[in-house]
């Protein structure tokens, strides 16, 4: 549900099905056209009423949206006109603004406007003032930091970078195997040229014979492109789109063939043809008819091309399989992230109403139960601030009853006996940082922010958040106390564990429909560890698009060095036919064959695994629990390279090997 202002309709204009904005101003809500259609199926939508926790809402009205993608997605839409704006919001409001002034002119402006409010009301400084901090045009504001994602989708312009590099690398890399196979196709086609030339084809005709098939092949490819596009759609949807708990912070992909687009479509893929066609023809053109008559073109065919292709091909292979490979691990270090408790057999459930409580603690599978506000790896809040010295904290809190805390098992350090374990748990970074005295009990007064100063003792450190999104200098807090609600039941199960969820959700989703008249999306609850790894899903995300275009590099790869392997190897069939006769043998041949690959596909490793490392290090640097010691990825990465290429090669060269030197020799 969104709520605006009623001159938000003056920006972004939204086509009404029935009723208006007009209709919004007595309180009611708007529902989109393909929720009502979803739901009313032959009822009429207006004048039925939504239950939204506590409040029943009239619906008046059914609005068709024209709002930009950057808008997160609304089903509901509500209308308010605000009365009081002398202290502002509690920051879940964004403030829209239509201007003629140049941008630097309205920054000033609103900047002023901010530092007044912040010394009015907050009782801020102008040295502490926004100075710009929250304000952002909104065309770049899908990638900007100020986006936090609770109005707007939000775009992660990392990503888009890396994949928009892959992309080009595959790109090139597809463009040099087809210049790689025509360029060595050149001395086979060369009596066919000569011919043309002969009867009287001119230089040019002869170029564009080749930049013809290259075009028409380009054209054909890029059809067939659209068509694959199009199917793994959902599959790249699932990818790119992120969540965060039950929302997407990305915005939706989506498939969009416009015609600026298809124009530009068209142009990259007429410009790719003329790269692919040029050098073949270039190459192909080179020699006159008598140089291809006598032979000169066969001998002299053997470009350093052919060299350079297969090493940035190889190069590239070898780049991305030690980069998934160092996201792998990553990713594995990262979902087996100690979170200093054992949460086994520990479930979390939102806490909707006393009747959910009491009937799913009844359940004979369930043996502890507790409340709290947070839970292990998923913090409550983070406080921040200044010591009396000035040096700054970080604090991230999970809120418990003394139930709760005992099925946790923390480990604890030094146990102050307060009752029942009430009072605030440090953990031992937390304690080391405000710098407690040994025996000391009670916190100083600047952390009164804990509700109490009482410390009940002191525990081994602890995960507050998942391994993806840890704060540096974060230092975990339990606050225990008897507390009647939480947000959450922590619960202790034994068993079937997919029997058990499932009843668990069942009942959940009971209580969640009398409560607020929907269903939602899965995963609001789940067991610990399930629950915590769901905030890698962006992480693993990344890795599984890398892992998909380092299977399309090493496609690609593979198969140019196995069709320049084959024709080169046919090449060769009459030098390996005279060497056999002065006493070389097919294993000789075969090893000088492949050796020649092997030394390509070395160098190749040379110049990939320094870059390797370098985009390693930056990929890391995202994380602040990560890998280390990690050096042998990149071994693996090279023989698994070389190990690709021995196959994709030694099957011709050795077939090539095996040539009869007197049937070969017949032929001249």
């Amino acid at each position: 549900m969104a709520t605006v202002e009623p001159d938000f309709f003056d920006m972004f204009p939204v086509e009404w099905v029935e009723g208006d904005m007009t209709s919004l101003l007595g309180g009611g809500v708007a529902i989109s056209e393909s929720l009502a259609r979803q739901y009313s199926q032959s009822r009429k939508i207006v004048g039925r009423e939504i239950v939204s926790y506590s409040d029943t809402i009239p619906v008046v009205a059914v609005f068709r949206s024209k709002v930009p993608a950057l808008f997160n997605d609304t089903d509901f839409l509500r209308v308010r006109e605000r009365k009081d704006v002398s202290r502002g919001a509690s920051g879940g409001d964004v403030c829209l603004i239509s201007s003629k002034l140049p941008e630097d002119e309205l920054v000033v402006s609103l900047d002023r406007v901010m530092e007044e409010h912040s010394r009015k009301n907050w009782g801020r400084d102008e040295s502490r003032a926004f100075k710009n901090g929250c304000i952002e045009r909104m065309d770049r504001l899908y990638f900007s930091d100020l986006n936090g994602g609770m109005a707007f989708h939000q775009g992660n312009p990392s990503l888009l970078k890396m994949l928009s590099a892959v992309v080009l690398l595959l790109l090139l890399s597809a463009v040099f195997n087809y210049i790689n196979l025509n360029a060595a196709l050149a001395g086979k086609r060369a009596k066919e040229m000569g011919m043309r030339s002969i009867l009287g084809a001119t230089r040019k005709q002869v170029i564009w014979k080749y930049m013809a098939e290259s075009l028409v092949f380009t054209f054909v490819c890029a059809g067939v492109a659209v068509l694959v596009a199009q199917a793994f759609a959902p599959t790249l949807s699932h990818l790119v789109e992120i969540r965060n708990g039950e929302r997407f912070v990305s915005a939706p992909f989506s498939w969009h063939l416009d015609a600026t687009t298809a124009a530009l479509f068209i142009g990259v893929t007429f410009l790719v043809g003329l790269l692919a066609g040029w050098i073949p023809a270039h190459m192909a053109t080179r020699y006159n008819p008598v140089q291809v008559v006598k032979g000169d073109y066969r001998v002299r065919s053997k470009s350093v091309f052919s060299k350079v292709f297969i090493v940035f091909q190889t190069a590239l292979s070898v780049l991305l399989i030690a980069f998934a490979l160092v996201m792998e691990r990553q990713y594995s270090h990262m979902i087996h992230q100690p979170l200093g408790v054992d949460v086994e057999d520990l479930y979390v459930q939102y806490r909707l109403s006393d009747a959910q409580w009491d009937e799913v603690i009844k359940l004979p599978f369930v043996k502890e139960a507790g409340v709290s506000d947070g839970y292990p790896g998923k913090r409550h809040m983070s406080v921040s601030g200044a010591k009396d010295d000035g040096n700054t904290f970080r604090f991230s809190t999970i809120r418990m009853n003394p139930e709760a805390f005992r099925m946790c098992g923390y480990e604890v350090l030094e146990d102050f006996h307060t009752p029942m374990g009430t009072g605030v748990w440090l953990s031992e970074s937390a304690w080391n940082s405000i710098g407690m005295e040994a025996g000391q009990e009670v916190l100083p007064d600047w952390a009164d922010f804990f509700g109490t100063t009482q410390l009940a003792g002191i525990l081994r450190d602890f995960a507050v958040s998942d391994a993806a999104h840890i704060q540096p200098d974060e230092y975990g807090v339990i606050e225990v106390y008897d507390m009647p609600r939480g947000s959450y039941m922590l619960l202790r199960i034994e068993g079937n564990k997919k029997e058990a969820e499932r009843q668990l959700e069942d009942i959940f989703q009971k209580y969640l429909a009398e409560k607020t008249g929907y269903l939602p999306s899965p995963r609001q609850n789940g067991f610990v560890r399930d629950k915590v790894n769901d905030g890698l899903e962006e992480a693993e995300n990344y890795m599984r698009m890398i892992e998909l275009f380092m299977a399309l590099s090493v496609l690609i790869s593979l198969l140019g060095l196995l069709a320049m392997s084959a024709l080169f190897a046919s090449e060769r069939t009459h030098d390996i036919a005279v060497r056999k006769v002065f006493g070389s043998t097919v294993k000789g041949e075969t090893l000088r064959a492949v050796g020649e690959y092997m030394i390509l596909v070395l160098v190749s490793c040379v110049i990939a695994v320094p870059v390797a490392v370098w985009l390693a290090r930056r990929y890391l640097e995202g994380f602040n629990y990560r890998i280390s010691g990690y050096g042998w990825v990149f071994a693996v990465a090279v023989l698994i390279s070389l190990a690709i290429s021995l196959a994709s090669v030694l099957w011709q060269d050795l077939k090539a090997a095996r040539t009869d030197p007197a049937t070969e020799l017949k032929k001249e």
